[in-house]
């Protein structure tokens, strides 16, 4: 802009900065007589015009926003064929410069950080995505404080979220050591990217350097898309806080699911941690940098484990047990630690923790043959903390939508509105198990209970009765003498017996044949082991039901779920497993409603958290038409599991069978927003179309589950049946050939008389459901109200099969 005095009303004085988008000058307004920041497009460019839509976006975007922590916009305009914007002029220094003088206070680099996030949050908010966050667009006044410059990049975003695709596809957009991962590989960015950057410039401000580096272009974005980087406090050896710590690392989780979701959420925490550091005077202490006094009882939620020496972990004179008892001993161990910090531990003002979510225990060995033992630990401490007096547990199937996510406690909190967050680690080394558990106080935002078991792997009786003596020790002046037995009353016998246990659950977890078939064998081997093994039994009644109907035939599966439930009963009748197991056996196979329900009534009684317990039993009372009461415990049930995808579904379902189809529709949204590839969702909402006679758009729906789930009998059957109706016989046909040509496994009859009703063909629907009855299919019991039969409803033969069922 040589020999250039004046642009339209701005008297320009000198070139004070030069970007990407643009040189910057000082000027002064000569209408307002007041500085400004005058921004160019260079003269070179003005043919180009993509950028000058570009440098026009870039005043439109930042004059849309109205912040303190953000530049403002006074004009945009065009004269002499120079395109510019003015804005205010902000005397002080870029952070880039700032970071360049020494390492930044604890409390300029949190102050900092929160008055950037503070802008983001209103860019956000309006629709706004910056996409090109580092030191070089931040400015820090004078009185210290933070102005968010040059928003040439930013793009407004649809109301999804996603920035606007102006770019072409693959393109990276901003600065190469401050980009997210995510446009690291090219792909559209949404306001999350900005949070990225934002932890890159915190860890920068902390440590000197970016967290991502290398010899050139490649190894940059490799280092962005593919390395974790350590801790800001493990770069400088400082006595930076751990909850500054731990938001960095939130911020730079390559997932985006796994950081912060929103620059509100990150606020928050950035709030807390200034408060705190104010209480204790560390805020602008800028006289000692580097030092900082944890606050107490106010570490970081999620715990950083460094691991000690194996050598450090074994204790002289003392023979420890195998890794499975010391496991199930160490589980007892934490459970009755948490339940004592839980139930009787000191809160403000008299509150305690009423509500707690145990999140998967990580599995630290890197060895996936440990990863039954961390899962199990998991499920053991919900199932024994759910069982006790006064305190809400949530379920499993929801919490381990989190596994090896890395979760926030404190978000997991809030998002699953419980007062208490368990986060734990098994580590196994040879003969060496460690396991870390912590409880974390989502109200306070801080930990409140932490430990760390270390054992050597030896001696069986010992360690049981080591983990037996310490929990009574630790225990004796809280719990009562039968609370204590709710925590140890399902422990195996025998070792081997526990470990065989722990693995029939992971098998099981899994639902699909050959898995629940090696539930099966781990249960049973775990029965041979311990013959008194309660719960091994409650497990393999489950597993056998869990074959009957879809792989294996009733009349083959059914009988020995029962044997096992009854033993499992007989061994200990206080066990809420094994009448849970009795009941749907009762219910869905001996067709004894009373007794079944008596059974789950016994079940919730014993362990009123047991969400799959009051699904279940939903689906009895649904099935015999008490939809009022069935909804009420599938309500209960997703209090209990609010993530789980069968618990969202079943309510739904449970509106359909009532025939409250708006509310249907309602609640299976849910369930997609949940997840939207759960193929079960959109079975359900092709029944609610073709109830509702929109056939076009159950054959939409019913070709959206086949091809997420694939061409399993139940979507195979519905195809068969909607087909049918439609009047496509064709199809409904080979939707039937396709059921009894299946190799190796059972064909339901009831799927076969679902298309033969569709096809009108009542006689051979009849005959069908006759065999199910000869199978003493489960699915039967739900004849009464499957609107799929609604034309046999007064057929005489229907109506006697009815009877028989005792459903009339």
């Amino acid at each position: 802009m040589e020999g250039l005095a004046r642009i339209s009303h701005y008297d320009v004085d000198r070139l004070i900065g030069v970007g990407g988008m643009g040189e910057v000058y000082l000027a002064e307004d000569s209408t307002l007589h007041r500085k400004v920041a005058l921004k160019l497009l260079p003269a070179r460019f003005t043919q180009d015009q993509e950028r000058v839509r570009r440098f026009q976006r870039e005043a439109r975007t930042a004059s849309a926003l109205n912040h303190p922590n953000i530049i403002t916009i006074y004009e945009i305009g065009e004269a002499d064929s120079v395109h510019f914007i003015a804005t205010e002029y902000i005397e002080g220094d870029t952070l880039r410069s700032r970071i360049a003088k020494g390492p930044m206070p604890i409390g300029e680099v949190v102050e900092v950080a929160f008055g950037v996030t503070s802008a983001l949050m209103a860019a956000h908010e309006a629709g706004i995505v910056h996409r090109d966050i580092k030191p070089d667009n931040i400015m820090m006044r004078r009185d210290g404080y933070v102005k968010v410059l040059d928003f040439g990049l930013a793009k407004l975003t649809d109301e999804s979220g996603t920035p606007a695709a102006e770019s072409a596809p693959g393109s990276l957009v901003g600065t190469l050591l401050y980009v997210s991962p995510e446009q690291a590989r090219g792909h559209v960015p949404d306001a999350r990217a900005d949070l990225f950057s934002l932890g890159t410039v915190i860890y920068e401000m902390l440590t000197g350097t970016t967290p991502f580096a290398g010899l050139n272009l490649l190894d940059v974005v490799y280092s962005i898309a593919s390395k974790d980087p350590d801790p800001p406090s493990v770069v400088t050896g400082a006595d930076i806080p751990p909850e500054l710590d731990r938001i960095v690392m939130k911020a730079l989780q390559k997932d985006p699911r796994d950081r912060y979701q929103t620059a509100r959420e990150m606020l928050q925490d950035l709030k807390t941690l200034r408060q705190e550091l104010e209480f204790e005077n560390k805020l602008l202490s800028h006289d000692s940098p580097r030092r900082y006094t944890p606050v107490p009882l106010a570490q970081a939620p999620t715990m950083r484990m460094t691991f000690p020496p194996s050598d450090a972990l074994k204790k002289p004179g003392r023979t420890i047990g195998s890794p499975v008892v010391m496991v199930g001993a160490l589980m007892l161990l934490i459970v009755a630690a948490l339940y004592a910090f839980v139930r009787f531990g000191p809160f403000a003002e008299g509150t305690t923790i009423d509500s707690v979510a145990v999140l998967p225990f990580a599995n630290g060995s890197g060895d996936p043959n440990s990863e039954y033992l961390s899962d199990g630990i998991t499920e053991s401490v919900i199932d024994s903390l759910s069982q006790l007096p006064h305190l809400q547990v949530i379920a499993r199937s929801t919490v381990f939508r989190y596994k090896g996510k890395n979760a926030d406690p404190l978000r997991v909190g809030h998002e699953l509105k419980v007062r208490g967050v368990v986060t734990g680690q098994l580590i196994q080394r040879g003969d060496t198990l460690v396991i870390r558990a912590a409880l974390t106080d989502v109200k306070k935002g801080t930990q409140i209970w932490g430990e760390q078991y270390n054992r050597k792997l030896s001696d069986v009786l010992a360690v049981q009765q080591e983990m037996s003596q310490e929990i009574s020790d630790k225990l004796r002046r809280q719990l009562s003498g039968e609370e204590k037995k709710l925590l140890t009353r399902r422990d195996a016998e025998n070792s081997e017996a526990f470990q065989l246990y722990l693995k029939g659950r992971y098998y099981r977890q899994r639902l699909n044949e050959p898995s629940i078939r090696k539930a099966i064998e781990s249960y049973n081997a775990a029965i041979e082991k311990d013959p008194t093994y309660a719960l091994a039994y409650a497990g393999l009644a489950d597993a056998w039901y869990g074959l009957s109907n879809l792989y294996v035939a009733p009349r083959e599966a059914m009988p020995r779920a029962r044997e096992a439930a009854r033993r499992a009963v007989a061994i200990d009748e206080s066990l809420p497993q094994g009448h849970t197991s009795l009941a749907v056996v009762k219910v869905w196979y001996d067709w004894d409603f009373k007794g079944g329900e008596r059974e789950f009534r016994r079940a919730l009684a014993l362990n009123p958290n047991d969400a799959e317990a009051h699904r279940l039993f939903g689906d009895y009372l649904t099935a015999i038409g008490r939809f009022d009461d069935a909804i009420h415990e599938k309500i209960i049930a997703r209090q209990l599991d609010p993530l789980s995808l069968p618990v969202s579904y079943d309510v739904a379902r449970t509106y359909f069978y009532a025939g409250r189809l708006n509310e249907a529709r309602a609640e299976i949204q849910k369930t997609i927003d949940l997840d939207d590839r759960w193929p079960y969702s959109y079975w359900l909402v092709a029944q609610i179309e073709m109830t509702e006679g929109n056939k076009d758009q159950a054959i939409a729906s019913l070709k959206k589950a086949l091809d997420i789930g694939g061409r399993t009998p139940l979507f195979l059957a519905t195809w068969g049946y909607v087909n049918a109706r439609v009047g496509d016989k064709e199809e409904a046909t080979k939707a039937m050939e396709e059921l009894r040509s299946r190799s190796g496994g059972y064909t339901l009859p009831l799927f076969l008389a679902r298309i033969e009703t569709g096809l009108g063909d009542d006689t051979e629907a009849l005959a069908q459901l006759e065999k199910a009855y000869i199978d003493r299919s489960e699915s039967l019991v739900w004849l009464k109200v499957d609107p799929s039969f609604e034309r046999l409803r007064r057929n005489p033969g229907y109506v006697a099969l009815l009877k028989r069922v005792g459903l009339m």
